[in-house]
C-alpha cells in the first residue's frame, strides 16, 4: 500500500502518541509554588540590608508611617533599598520560572520539556523581575511622598511587578509541560495570580502593624516579608493551573 493510501485512510494514520502521565498539574504547580516561596523567602532575609545597613538594623523607622520619626532617607539609603529589592526579585523570580518549569514537566511533559521551561523561566525570570524591580522601584522611592503615601502608588507598583512575574512563571509552566494549545492560558493564569498576590498583600500590611512597613520596596519585617513570597508563590502557581484548565486541548489529546 502507498504511503498516499495511509496519509487519505484515517484508520491507517499514526496514531498520535499520548501526553505522559504524571503528577496532577495542581500538586506539581503548587508544590513548586511552596518551595520556591521558601527558598526565596530564606534568600530574600539575607539580602534586607546589604546595600541600604540601616534597613538591616531597623533604623532609621519608616518616616512614610510617622512623620515625626524622622528625616526623609537620603538619596544613598534610596538607591540600597532599590538594590536590595533588585537582587530579591531577580532571584525569587528566577526559582519560580525554574520550579514552575520543572513541575510542568513533572505533571506530563517530559525530561526535554521540563528542561527548557526550567531554563526558560529561571533565566527569564531573573532579568525580567531583576530590571523590573530596579526600574519601578527606583521612580516609586524618588516619587512616592514619604510622608503622605497613598494606597494606589504602592499597589500599583506591586501589581506591575508581581503580574509580570507571575505571568513569566505561567511562561515556564506551559514550557515545561509541553503543551504549546496552554501557554496563552498559563501566562494569563499566572499573571493574573501575581495580580490578585499584590492586592491582598496590600490589604494584608494593614493588618500586620506598622513596624511591618510593608509600604518599602521589602517590607520592614521577616513575617511580612515571608508573607508576600508566600502570596506570589502560592497564587502564581494556582493561577498558571487555572489557566491551563480553561485553555482548549492540547492536539496530543484528539483522536
Amino acid at each position: 500500500m502507498s504511503r498516499d493510501a495511509s496519509r487519505s485512510d484515517p484508520a491507517l494514520a499514526p496514531t498520535p502518541r499520548p501526553r505522559r502521565r504524571g503528577l496532577p498539574p495542581t500538586v506539581a504547580a503548587l508544590i513548586a509554588g511552596i518551595v520556591a516561596a521558601g527558598l526565596s523567602g530564606t534568600a530574600s532575609e539575607t539580602f534586607v540590608g546589604l546595600f541600604a545597613p540601616a534597613e538591616k538594623a531597623g533604623a532609621p523607622a519608616d518616616p512614610s508611617l510617622d512623620p515625626d520619626d524622622g528625616e526623609q532617607r537620603t538619596p544613598e539609603e534610596r538607591r540600597g533599598l532599590v538594590l536590595d529589592a533588585t537582587l530579591t526579585y531577580a532571584v525569587q523570580g528566577a526559582l519560580l520560572g525554574l520550579l514552575l518549569g520543572l513541575a510542568g514537566g513533572a505533571s506530563g511533559g517530559s525530561v526535554p520539556t521540563a528542561g527548557l521551561g526550567a531554563g526558560i523561566g529561571g533565566m527569564v525570570g531573573a532579568i525580567v523581575c531583576g530590571l523590573g524591580a530596579f526600574g519601578l522601584f527606583t521612580v516609586y522611592v524618588n516619587h512616592v511622598d514619604p510622608v503622605a503615601p497613598q494606597l494606589l502608588a504602592p499597589l500599583s507598583t506591586r501589581s506591575i511587578l508581581w503580574g509580570v512575574m507571575g505571568g513569566v512563571g505561567g511562561l515556564a509552566f506551559g514550557v515545561g509541560l509541553g503543551d504549546e494549545n496552554s501557554l496563552g492560558g498559563t501566562i494569563l493564569g499566572g499573571a493574573t495570580g501575581g495580580l490578585l498576590a499584590a492586592l491582598l498583600y496590600e490589604l494584608g500590611g494593614l493588618m500586620l502593624g506598622p513596624d511591618a512597613r510593608p509600604i518599602l520596596p521589602l517590607a520592614g519585617e521577616p513575617r511580612a516579608r515571608l508573607f508576600a513570597h508566600g502570596l506570589i508563590g502560592v497564587l502564581v502557581a494556582l493561577g498558571a493551573v487555572r489557566g491551563l484548565s480553561d485553555a482548549p486541548e492540547a492536539s496530543t489529546d484528539s483522536t
